[in-house]
């Protein structure tokens, strides 16, 4: 312990006093019990910009071990309510850190998280769950902390410290440590200058491609919440950290934000209340930023988290027999015990969060974004801002943002901010909440076992079900549905945003005796494209079709749980009839899915040109839906043409006319999935068949829902509080070129 260097030199050392023998152990012992939790992360905040080119190359996904690390059991940030009206907000900041998600044997990455600034040891990536109580309220305090030093800058009189106070920029950055905020989409744009219309002002499409290096913008949205739109993370809505900056040339906060101690208070905040106020608990929604235009950017460095809600007494409602596997990580239980192999506390949990994050690293460590569109197009790494080549439109004809790509999705599969984790399980069921935290992929998730270990060389001895029990809003209607990947491949389908909500029963396995030494993998068959419903059955020969392993214990653990028969749902969950009869009153509404297109040449050859996709859009076919004219593509910047009313439900009949599918949330309501039709190619208006059925996981409640090219899904929906608020897809690079729109609820 005290040296390294062979048994020859530690011969020659003397031994030191006894005294000196117990004041080192005693000193070894707070060390270690302080920096016990940077195993998981270090806490520095410091970027990484400036290191020698050296390291600037990128580590290749199939270079990376996997399952070399055990999972993170995450810990609870926040549990209950506000107690009275006299009760302090609980306080959540986002902050930079550095954070150990690679094995050990490459450098720990600076990233973003959230947690409670009084307590520095809960930022982490993903951030830990918040648990709340039905019906009570939670009253937050979202701080933005992207600041040099945190706690320095705070405890400074009025922000003055300079130095602790300095404004961080971007840390999604290239390999030069250039932040790769692309300025020519519709952004927030705090700098209010340089807009393409002439005009200087935020929240505009931008005119130059320079970089941006000022302060970052953030606005919390919890996904899946109905409450007043101030607290719903309206994307203009934004703040800039409280900063201090000589001659500060930014604005501090987005056209439309609002907080509810009356925006009157310090800068760097924004305080929303939630009532938790629904007829069914046992919810899965998360939070995250929802910042103009660079959405995408602030979610792969800043991920989110869970936002649980419960019944107070711990039980669910919409169970009307049985029990489910329990428990989750609770209040109290602290990082370390959850995250020590043999702890009794990690041993006993059988509710899983699992939050999936796929990215790309430099060797350094830092995060890896493609910083070029030329990356999309298969014309280099991606490591240069707006470094394009020879990439440009044919004939000078049109421009296309610059740093800006398609869709994105990465080769490195992170789960609870580890790389291809493990976790020890018993021969008893588990429930997993499964949250798709990622930009543009679709996961296919699947269960299969080896008996003798996991051996990617061979075929596995067979594949465990998933019992569905549950979606991001609530338990399914009258019991689980059982999930196995047929022979198409159809299994659990998660896309960006989505929550899955399951069973695996691991004493559904082979006994001990026939499986000795049984390890069940995760697999994804979900493609390394852009998802039209096709999947990519070869996870043994990618990466990224395997999520992440299970080490199956030899021995039964004493289960308390309900065998999967036993378990009985509400047939009418959320006290409202699922798939109601819209009748008379019912309004119907059609939008379209479009996709505009550019023509690129690769060598600036117009003989070698070729149409790539340019933005994806949303829009309609006019107030009286005259299909006839064609789609009308709408842009965040034209005048809200979807006012519905409080109250009244709709029927939203979302056409497809592009080559992607597209999974569609709509803020501030639930909404419940009725069917899929397709249509003829150019021809919406007139379905021709069956489409994709409705899956399993896609009964019940829901927040979000996957259009298929050359299909009309058909949704209902009512909306119970007036005021803004947007729809739009949440693949993130969609949503932050132009696919999102905001609608006015009267």
């Amino acid at each position: 312990f005290l040296d390294r260097h062979g048994d020859e030199r530690r011969a020659t050392m003397q031994r030191p006093p006894p005294v000196c023998i117990l004041v080192l152990v005693i000193l070894t012992f707070v060390a270690l019990e302080r920096s016990w939790s940077k195993s998981l992360i270090v806490w520095k905040s410091k970027s990484k910009s400036g290191r020698s080119s050296s390291a600037h190359h990128l580590v290749g996904g199939e270079d990376i071990e996997q399952f070399a690390d055990p999972l993170v059991l995450l810990p609870v940030l926040h549990a209950g309510g506000r107690g009275n009206d006299d009760d302090e907000p609980f306080r959540v900041s986002v902050r930079q850190f550095e954070q150990q998600i690679l094995p050990g044997n490459y450098p720990a990455s600076t990233v973003w998280g959230y947690g409670d600034p009084s307590r520095p040891d809960t930022f982490f990536h993903p951030s830990f769950s918040v648990e709340n109580i039905q019906h009570e309220r939670t009253d937050v305090k979202w701080i933005n902390e992207l600041v040099k030093d945190p706690d320095a800058c705070r405890e400074s009189r009025n922000h003055e410290d300079r130095d602790a106070c300095a404004p961080l920029k971007h840390v999604v950055q290239d390999v030069y440590g250039v932040s790769i905020v692309d300025r020519t989409l519709h952004w927030a744009n705090p700098a209010a200058d340089d807009c393409a219309d002439g005009t200087s002002r935020t929240n505009c499409r931008g005119r130059g491609a320079e970089e941006y290096d000022g302060p970052i913008p953030m606005v919390v949205h919890v996904h899946g919440s109905i409450e007043d739109p101030v607290s719903d993370g309206y994307p203009e809505a934004w703040y800039l950290p409280n900063y201090k900056l000589d001659n500060d040339p930014y604005t501090r906060r987005g056209t439309t934000y609002g907080s509810l101690d009356g925006s009157t208070g310090e800068d760097g905040y924004a305080l929303y209340s939630f009532t938790n106020s629904y007829e069914s608990s046992t919810r899965a929604l998360w939070f995250h930023d929802h910042s103009l235009g660079i959405t995408r950017l602030n979610m792969y460095a800043a991920a989110g988290g869970f936002w649980f809600i419960r019944r107070s007494d711990g039980t669910e409602s919409g169970l009307e027999r049985g029990r489910l596997p329990g428990p989750p990580p609770r209040k109290g239980d602290s990082l370390r015990d959850l995250n020590t192999e043999g702890n009794p506390v990690r041993e006993g949990i059988r509710e899983i969060p699992l939050v999936i994050t796929p990215k790309s690293f430099y060797k350094d460590g830092r995060l890896f974004y493609p910083a070029n569109r030329a990356y999309f197009e298969g014309l280099g790494d991606g490591t240069a801002f707006g470094d394009n080549g020879d990439l440009q439109t044919c004939d000078g004809e049109g421009s296309f943002p610059p740093a800006w790509n398609p869709e994105v999705f990465f080769d490195v599969m992170v789960v609870n901010g580890k790389s291809w984790p493990y976790l020890g399980v018993r021969r008893e069921r588990y429930r997993f909440r499964i949250l798709n935290g990622a930009d543009s992929r679709v996961f296919n998730l699947a269960f299969m076992y080896y008996c003798q270990g996991v051996d990617l060389d061979r075929e596995p001895d067979g594949q465990l079900p998933m019992y569905v029990v549950g979606t991001e809003q609530g338990l399914r209607p009258n019991g689980p549905g059982r999930i196995t990947m047929d022979q198409d491949g159809a299994a659990l389908l998660l896309s960006p945003g989505e929550r899955g909500d399951i069973i695996v029963d691991f004493n559904e396995l082979p006994n001990a005796h026939a499986c000795p030494s049984a390890e069940v993998v995760m697999i994804n068959t979900g493609p390394d494209e852009p998802f039209g419903g096709d999947l990519d059955l070869a996870w043994r020969d990618r990466p990224m079709g395997r999520v992440m392993k299970f080490v199956v214990s030899d021995h039964d653990g004493l289960d308390s749980s309900s065998e999967i028969e036993n378990l009985e749902f509400d047939s009418n969950p959320g006290g409202t009839k699922l798939v109601p009869d819209c009748g008379s009153d019912c309004v119907e509404r059609h939008f379209a899915l479009t996709e505009e297109t550019i023509s690129l040449s690769a060598t600036g050859s117009s003989k070698e040109c070729y149409e790539a996709p340019l933005a994806a859009k949303l829009g309609w076919y006019g107030p009286n839906s005259d299909f006839s004219g064609g789609a009308i593509p709408l842009l965040w910047s034209d005048e809200i043409v979807t006012r519905p009313e409080v109250g009244v439900a709709e029927e939203w009949h979302i056409w497809n006319e592009s080559a992607d599918a597209h999974p569609i949330h709509v803020h501030r309501a639930n909404v419940q999935l009725i069917s899929r039709h397709a249509f003829a190619e150019g021809k919406p208006g007139t379905v021709i068949g069956p489409g994709n059925p409705i899956s399993e996981s896609e009964i019940g409640w829901k927040d979000m829902v996957v259009s298929y090219p050359g299909q009309v899904t058909k949704i209902r929906v009512k909306f119970l509080l007036p005021g803004l608020a947007v729809w739009h897809c949440h693949v993130l690079s969609h949503e932050d070129n132009e696919m999102m729109l905001p609608f006015l609820i009267k």
